[in-house]
């Protein structure tokens, strides 16, 4: 089999396979994981394509697309996504609206509309910020390929499906009130959980240089350890020394604040422009033609003065004018300054002061509302309506979701709203090039450290002869519920190893003290008087280290604790878990839910050992041991160490 060869983002099958790495004129590194993943995606391969912040996915995406001649459209599951990469979002290509299901997709109730004959004649599909699409999401765009995609019936309609995104970046959003239904229907939100997903059609390749951060390895080495939630001590300090509340950007400077939530943004951008003072002006857009489904790239009405910072939000190219050098006048994404207003024939046309010194008039941008169509076996974008406004919007602030693929040499990252969200802090701190150019409005706390253990599983590769001691069965009693900033918290913890160590311990909840006596045969003082989970962690982390933990309902129970220790001020890292469900029958798993705590972890013991012999085992025996054969079901199960790696580091 070649090696395409790839020179100027042209992939020629020549045999040719060259260095590890090849540098082009632009200055982008092309590394042997950029060569690999243009190869696969060349053959046709289905593809998930991941790799940290600033590693390159876009732009991988972006060279594929200029050197083939497939009709791939791309697609992502938010506006603000989708205008990152010129596409369309995933809801108005294959026209799904907010209730669509997969029973809907599949029925004749369903038809993609205005884009069906792109989907019969697409050959590749390109998912953008994958993080942020639900497992319902994905099950519905699968059965719409399935059905009117170019070959119906086969496994994703025929059609090549390319997964990109960071899964420890933004997560899929789930209400309230979704939340029982993604807890009974699958088990996670994210579109690997989704019931058409099969992880082995879709081979994972890795990007893992870091472009962005790549001058400054202190930044790349905090930011892996906030990407998993594992920031200890003294690296939060290190990060921490960033921390400057009353800090004011110079004058001259361009710093964009990232902040958690739009309130937050919208009263830093207000209160900026009021400062101002002098005159404001307003423009409202102007929309035309059919903008169904259609995400607006700027707002309704911008308001504005001289003095403003903003963000542009489009790709301006150069006027080939004396001078120019065919430069792009500004990129989206690019921060600058309101130098001056005027008016011609009652439209405003602003001058924008930018980074590099150079001054640039804008005027009000036409944005084209389109869709793709096939003609003659080539894809076009018909234009079926248009979006007229100035193209910046107000940027002292903006939330961490809309700065997703943004670079920032300046920024000042704002959590005083709190995080709520998997992957907030992570997108937030890498999206600066440089510790020197980052300053934190408030010192980062463990509990804004969110990494979800079911994405840790997912990501994690088989290992290789790790020593453990043997295996710790775990098991919790939790009280309280879940919600958007809370999480239900262990009242008591049980731990009995294979060989035969037992350690059992109550914990103060700090709340609910009256239903935990309750419901679980205890008196009030005997929950007052308990210790809190972080005072009881270095006995259980004592009995722990070295062990493989097992559990039912692993994953959820690791996170949990994660959560109450980071409540609480700890962060200590959590292992892979052993998941122990599948080995339970219905029946067992019913008597487990009913036994307290002790006998609960005694009883999984028992019956987890009890399946030697059945091939679903893991290696018998104590003492110093190496990982699991292969048919070891628990194959990437990590080792419990209270030591961990080099602090601020990957354990």
């Amino acid at each position: 089999m070649t090696t395409p060869r790839v020179d100027d983002g042209h992939v020629h099958d020549d045999g040719h396979v060259g260095d590890e790495q090849h540098a082009r004129d632009d200055g982008l590194v092309l590394t042997a994981e950029f060569r690999d993943a243009l190869t696969r995606l060349a053959r046709g391969e289905n593809l998930f394509l991941t790799g940290k912040a600033g590693s390159g996915k876009s732009t991988l995406i972006r060279l594929f697309m200029e050197s083939n001649e497939r009709t791939v459209v791309v697609a992502a599951p938010t506006g603000i996504a989708a205008l990152n990469v010129d596409g369309y979002t995933i809801h108005r290509l294959f026209s799904f609206n907010t209730a669509t299901t997969t029973e809907q997709v599949a029925s004749g109730d369903y038809y993609p509309g205005r884009f069906a004959r792109t989907l019969k004649s697409l050959d590749t599909l390109i998912i953008d910020e994958v993080s942020m699409v639900r497992s319902d999401l994905f099950d519905c765009l699968v059965a719409a390929l399935e059905r009117f995609g170019p070959h119906p019936g086969q496994p994703l309609g025929g059609v090549q499906l390319v997964l990109v995104g960071d899964l420890y970046q933004l997560p899929p959003v789930v209400t309230e009130g979704e939340r029982e239904y993604f807890s009974t229907t699958y088990e996670s939100p994210w579109f690997f959980s989704a019931h058409a997903y099969r992880r082995d059609d879709f081979p994972t390749v890795e990007l893992t240089t870091v472009f962005r951060q790549i001058g400054d390895a202190r930044l790349v080495h905090l930011l892996n350890a906030v990407r998993d939630g594992r920031l200890l001590a003294a690296a939060r300090a290190e990060l921490n020394q960033r921390t400057d509340p009353g800090f004011e950007p110079p004058i001259d400077e361009f710093w964009l604040t990232l902040a958690t939530t739009n309130r937050i943004a919208a009263a830093r951008n207000n209160r900026q422009l009021a400062r101002l003072g002098g005159r404001q002006y307003s423009y409202r857009a102007t929309v035309t033609g059919d903008a169904t489904g259609f995400d607006a790239p700027a707002d309704e009405v911008v308001t504005f003065a001289v003095g403003a910072q903003v963000m542009m939000l489009t790709n301006a190219q150069a006027t080939h004018g004396e001078g120019s050098h065919d430069r792009p006048r500004w990129v989206n994404g690019t921060i600058g300054r309101i130098a001056a207003v005027r008016y011609d024939h009652d439209e405003p046309v602003v001058t924008i002061a930018l980074p590099d010194g150079r001054h640039e008039e804008a005027g009000p941008h036409v944005w084209d509302i389109t869709r793709p169509v096939v003609e003659g076996g080539r894809l076009r974008h018909e234009v079926v309506g248009s979006f007229t406004q100035l193209p910046f919007r107000l940027a002292w602030a903006i939330t961490i979701h809309k700065s997703q693929g943004q670079t920032l040499d300046h920024a000042i990252v704002d959590l005083s709203g709190g995080t709520f969200a998997e992957g907030q802090l992570y997108v937030a701190l890498s999206r600066c090039t440089s510790l020197a150019g980052l300053v934190l409005a408030r010192p980062v706390l463990p509990k804004d450290l969110k990494a979800d253990q079911r994405i840790r599983r997912f990501l994690a590769s088989a290992r290789t002869s790790v020593p453990r001691l043997g295996l710790a069965f775990l098991t919790v009693t939790f009280v309280g519920d879940e919600g958007r900033m809370w999480r239900p918290r262990p009242l008591e913890l049980a731990v009995v190893t294979d060989d035969g160590r037992e350690l059992v311990t109550l914990v103060n909840p700090d709340r609910d003290m009256g239903e935990s006596a309750r419901d679980n045969a205890l008196s009030a003082s005997d929950v007052r008087f308990a210790p809190m989970l972080g005072e009881a962690w270095p006995a259980i982390e004592r009995c722990l280290d070295g062990y493989g933990l097992i559990g039912v309902d692993i994953d959820q129970t690791l996170d949990y604790l994660d959560y109450e220790l980071k409540r609480g001020g700890i962060v200590s890292p959590m292992p892979i878990g052993g998941e122990a469900e599948s080995l339970l029958s219905p029946d067992e798993a019913r008597e487990l839910d009913e036994l307290p705590t002790l006998q609960r972890a005694r009883r999984l013991r028992e019956l987890v050992l009890a399946r030697r012999g059945t091939g679903r085992e893991f290696p018998e025996g104590s003492g110093p041991r190496t990982a699991a054969p292969t048919t070891d079901p628990w194959a990437d199960i990590e080792t419990f160490s209270r030591a961990g790696a080099a602090d601020g580091g990957p354990v």
